[in-house]
């Protein structure tokens, strides 16, 4: 049906979405015979599932370059760099992570970009942690937990 090596696809109204190198949505029938019904291409091999919000496919590859399809499947973000020097190889594995109108994504070197969860994906914050890891970040009701190294921090309220 569609290429997923390293990501898990995503369902939602009728279609199922793939994240990979080809960005691609499917319609399945009955017999589950697949009819494409848009495609696109990323730049490089992804790791991380992507993320389905408000009409939007968001993905990110392994090298931090963030795409976002649109329900047509036009790229309204082409492979934006996110975490600077493209040199280092395969620097992210997380998957893109939703919490409330924000986007989350860890590179495995520690940094963490927050952005709009928007066509724009306009950039809201960036951190850094000392170690770092492949670990996408997780949220439970007004926590974040992250994994720095062998360390795992809790971020919340009391």
């Amino acid at each position: 049906v569609g290429p997923a090596f390293h990501t898990t696809p995503v369902a939602h109204a009728g279609l199922v979405y793939f994240g990979d190198r080809d960005a691609r949505a499917v319609r399945l029938d009955a017999a589950f015979k697949d009819a494409e019904v848009w495609s696109g291409s990323m730049s490089a091999d992804v790791f991380g599932s992507p993320l389905l919000h408000e009409g939007l496919f968001f993905s990110a590859t392994g090298k931090g370059e963030l795409f976002a399809y649109d329900a047509e499947g036009v790229a309204v973000i082409d492979g934006r760099t996110l975490f600077g020097d493209d040199t280092l190889g395969d620097a992210v594995y997380s998957s893109v992570t939703l919490a409330g109108k924000h986007l989350f994504l860890g590179s495995n070197l520690g940094e963490m970009v927050v952005f709009e969860a928007t066509r724009e994906a306009k950039l809201v914050a960036r951190n850094k942690l000392k170690a770092g890891s492949g670990a996408s970040p997780v949220f439970g009701g007004s926590d974040l937990y992250l994994r720095d190294g062998e360390t795992l921090y809790c971020i919340g309220g009391r």
